[in-house]
């Protein structure tokens, strides 16, 4: 479990306030990491001293990722996402290939 130790604003390329949050955890050898929350948001999304699951690599503890759905998967989904519009895409190109040659030949 990690804690949230401050919430740093920032000023986004638009002029608007985002915050990003800061999480300490403590691995079961009793060292001590700081993580920075890759991405901001507006309202903010976690208030000082609210817990959350962490996980994070045992042969580098310093590098983790909150447990939120978002955070575990959004990679995923916008590449899972961009993969079907190429997939209609080229599946309409292709499609569209063989309509025309059998109506034209």
């Amino acid at each position: 479990m990690a804690t949230v130790v401050r919430v740093d604003r920032e000023k986004d390329s638009d002029g608007d306030t985002t915050y990003r949050a800061v999480f300490s955890y403590t691995t079961p050898g009793n060292q001590e990491f700081i993580y920075t929350q890759t991405s901001s948001s507006n309202p903010a999304a976690w208030e000082v001293g609210e817990q959350v699951r962490i996980v994070y690599d045992k042969e580098n503890p310093g590098d983790a990722i909150v447990l939120s759905f978002f955070e575990a998967f959004g990679m995923i989904i916008i590449l899972a996402i961009i993969s079907c519009v190429l997939l209609i895409v080229g599946g309409g190109h292709y499609f569209a290939n063989k309509l025309f040659e059998s109506v034209s030949g």
